[in-house]
């Protein structure tokens, strides 16, 4: 039966995803499936114990492994959502429950040594964690928090009892939960806190996530027949001790990480016959493979892509106008490998530039570009991050935000051969376009 209900939400919740997917119609992929692994620790509350005799039971722990699919939205994908499916076991264990001063001539009387019981159950467990990341997809390392509801489902274990005496004899017994009559669907709630770190492998965007999580559980998990005693023991004994017309919930603490592919990944890429511009309101761009100018006074156009910035510089003095014009920096602004941190040897030529800027009051749009190293969606993002970090750097100079605005193109604008690490570095490129 839980079987069914699981195929029945796995395929309703795929539709779902499926259908929101397709209308965000994105670049980059919302909908990730994954695979994850960990630890379980679970505890037994349960309400009648005698606390006398034992605060509590014993934590127990459990290897894990469980399957996903999650799906992002908003405008920086910072809310998200997650189907799982998760394979462990959960249970508890009562140790030396006779041990206490109350009933201590009692089992002197009685030779026992020890009284004991064990619970473990293995689960399947529907997960659906709705999550919040604080860094949206700008960031390569986000934080995350969630909350999920849990539906849990026994599909095996064992419960016994067993009282030890001291000539090494025991009485007890030991079943299978499901001859025990063990509640087979529980409820429960998590939350929990994660890392989620973007990593490319091949040019292919995958995503690592490390996580930790409480889950209290809602549901009493008795039977009947172990309310009455006649599930588990018969012995008088035991049932004198261990009072279990309570109730008995499973707690616990889990950790896990997790690896998860974009279906992004398992689409062919499409050929870029020009180079397309991602913006907060996306602008159609020419399609030319090279920026061109045209200026008043028909300035003989050189064969490089575009102009140095000494260039612009003169044609300012010259009186020529510069609207349209394109400069770039190829080898002065540089930034650390993978990452949108300037290095300190581009403030040279930002600040001449923050100058111009300054003085001139002109208008510029920043523009990022990358080599072709990575995946689309990673080129995209590293692009974007790059443009905005040399505008940031302006704005510490002095220029008015209303004269820079950014543009990021990733790979499809190169102006070199990427199969060379000389053509690769033409390409790894900040350009200007004078507004």
């Amino acid at each position: 039966m839980w079987f069914k209900s699981t195929k029945i939400l796995l395929v309703l919740t795929i539709s779902l995803l499926g259908m929101s997917a397709k209308a965000e119609e994105k670049t980059e992929s919302n909908l990730y499936f994954g695979i994850g692994g960990g630890y379980h620790m679970s505890t037994m509350s349960i309400s009648h114990l005698n606390k006398d005799i034992y605060p509590d039971s014993k934590r127990q722990g459990s290897g894990m492994f469980d399957i996903f699919l999650q799906y992002e939205f908003g405008l920086k994908k910072e809310f998200g959502i997650r189907l799982e499916l998760d394979f462990f076991k959960r249970g508890g264990s009562l140790q030396n429950i006779y041990n206490s001063p109350k009933f201590e001539n009692f089992y002197e009387t009685e030779n026992i040594r020890n009284i004991k019981y064990d619970l473990q159950s293995r689960f399947v467990d529907i997960r659906l964690p709705l999550i919040y990341q604080f860094c949206g997809s700008r960031n390569i390392v986000r934080p995350y928090l969630y909350l999920a509801p849990i539906v849990s489902f026994s599909t095996g274990g064992r419960i016994s009892a067993q009282t030890d005496f001291s000539n090494g004899t025991y009485e007890g017994m030991s079943l299978p939960i499901t001859k025990g009559n063990f509640r087979s669907v529980n409820f429960a709630g998590a939350i929990g806190a994660g890392l989620k770190y973007d990593l490319d492998i091949k040019g292919h965007p995958f995503y690592i996530s490390v996580e930790v999580n409480y889950q209290l559980g809602f549901s009493d998990t008795y039977s009947s027949k172990e309310k009455d005693g006649s599930a588990v023991v018969k012995d008088n004994v035991f049932n004198y001790i261990y009072d279990n017309t309570g109730t008995r919930r499973f707690n616990g603490f889990e950790f896990k990480g997790s690896l998860s592919i974009p279906f992004s990944v398992f689409k062919k890429k499409k050929e870029h016959l020009y180079c397309e511009s991602i913006q907060e309101d996306p602008i159609p761009v020419p399609a030319v493979p090279k920026p061109t100018v045209e200026i008043e006074n028909k300035i003989e156009q050189e064969d490089a892509p575009c102009r140095s910035i000494e260039e612009v510089i003169d044609m300012i003095e010259q009186g020529t106008d510069i609207h349209g014009v394109v400069f770039c920096s190829i080898d002065d602004i540089r930034f650390e490998t993978g990452k949108s941190t300037l290095q300190t040897s581009s403030y040279m030529y930002l600040n001449k530039l923050a100058a111009i800027l300054k003085q001139t009051g002109m208008n510029i749009e920043v523009k990022g570009h990358t080599d072709n190293t990575g995946s689309h969606e990673v080129n995209m993002k590293l692009s974007r991050n790059r443009a905005e970090a040399v505008v940031n750097y302006l704005k510490r100079s002095g220029v008015a935000e209303n004269q820079l605005s950014f543009s990021y193109y990733g790979e499809t604008c190169p102006l070199s051969d990427n199969s060379t690490e000389s053509g690769r570095s033409v390409n790894r490129r900040v350009e200007f376009e004078i507004k």
